[in-house]
């Protein structure tokens, strides 16, 4: 890696993260919310048990569950690829699937219930985002997935990746059944979204996708370097979309469920 690469990523970084943030004062963060946000800061994920009840968590993957199993999803994956944000319904939001049907997709999941919209229109959270990216943080959807077991699967979110090569994120993601080591967890390298990891351990600009090789070379072969965010039903998981991550590919017998908020600044 030469020095002309680590300038070019260095301008990059500068212009994607200190350039674009506002010092404003935003509305002020209690106890509870200012311990997430130095979490945040600190490890770049946060858990938080106990955000939906095991009652809520049901009730909402019945209703994903019918809304995915009436969809016609094979019938649409049959007319050819699928639109990034998926085939509108008509209805207020948009499902999607890969092409194996092993993660499948409700945009705007907020719709169809109303714990999902409550999630959506949770100014705390959005809050800690604000504070935490020093931006004017809004959510512009929910989304609701079912990923479920396919030979190959690359798990949720299509592999291993940035949201974004350079610039910080924030989203906020709900577990609605218990995942384990097998079941599909968030998955990350700590520290990725670090400038220094960026300047020195990035194969070229604006890389925001990488292959499971590429990131067995970036731990070196320690894949006890790596992250998994195990957690129960019902807990909130917040991160930092920078970070390179991935849902787990997930193993045979197991089905994840799990709502994210989407956030543009």
């Amino acid at each position: 890696m030469g020095i002309r690469h680590i300038l070019e990523t260095g301008r990059r970084l500068y212009r994607n993260r200190a350039a674009g943030q506002k010092k404003e004062t935003y509305t002020p963060l209690d106890a509870q919310q200012t311990q997430w946000l130095s979490e945040l800061k600190e490890n770049g994920v946060v858990k938080i048990p106990g955000f939906l009840s095991s009652e809520e968590c049901a009730s909402i993957r019945h209703t994903l569950n019918t809304v995915m199993d009436s969809s016609g999803i094979p019938a649409l994956l049959a007319t050819g690829e699928a639109p990034k944000l998926g085939w509108d319904t008509g209805k207020g939001y948009a499902v999607w699937s890969d092409r194996e049907m092993s993660d499948t997709r409700i945009i705007h999941a907020e719709v169809i219930h109303d714990k999902i919209r409550a999630f959506n229109e949770n100014n705390r959270l959005s809050d800690v985002g604000k504070h935490y990216l020093q931006a004017d943080v809004c959510v512009i959807y929910t989304m609701a997935n079912r990923v479920v077991y396919k030979e190959h699967n690359k798990g949720s979110g299509g592999g291993w990746h940035r949201d974004i090569a350079y610039r910080r994120g924030f989203k906020a993601m709900i577990y609605l059944c218990d995942v384990d080591i097998h079941g599909g967890p968030f998955q990350y390298i700590p520290h990725s979204d670090s400038a220094l990891y960026h300047l020195f351990k990035t194969n070229h600009p604006d890389q925001y996708q990488f292959t499971h090789e590429e990131v067995m070379n970036l731990i070196n072969g320690d894949e006890s370097r790596l992250v998994e965010a195990t957690a129960t039903e019902g807990t909130l998981i917040l991160f930092e979309t920078n970070l390179i991550h991935r849902g787990k590919p997930i193993a045979e017998g197991c089905t994840r469920y799990a709502l994210t908020n989407y956030h543009n600044f």
